[in-house]
């Protein structure tokens, strides 16, 4: 039984580095991004658990100056009502709230890393 599990993997080992492509290809660069998001936002509160997630959906929108560096809104609607309470007691009421954030956008050429 042994013997056929390491055939069945060295097989997808032999045949799983195989490459179509024989020259690299570079792709033409886009200055203007937009994304539709799903996801999920963590709301902190003092009860157990911790954190309520609640759903979400957001459009991401990005302008890049150069390949390396950009500038983006990135937008999130929480399609859930919620109440938070606060450290000093006061109690805080969200109904579909929206949160925005402007950023600053990096893009490096090479990340260090334990392969590098």
């Amino acid at each position: 039984m042994r013997m056929k599990n390491i055939t069945f993997m060295g097989g997808f080992w032999l045949f799983g580095q195989e490459s179509t492509m024989t020259e690299h290809e570079e792709t033409p660069f886009k200055k203007f991004r937009i994304a539709v998001v799903m996801g999920h936002t963590a709301v902190p509160h003092g009860e157990k658990p911790a954190h309520l997630f609640v759903p979400s959906w957001g459009i991401d929108a990005e302008y890049w100056a150069s390949p390396n560096w950009g500038l983006g809104i990135h937008t999130d609607m929480e399609l859930q009502s919620f109440v938070a309470k606060l450290a000093e007691g006061e109690i805080l009421e969200r109904e579909y709230p929206v949160v925005a954030t402007f950023e600053l956008l990096v893009n490096p050429k090479q990340l260090p890393g334990p392969g590098f």
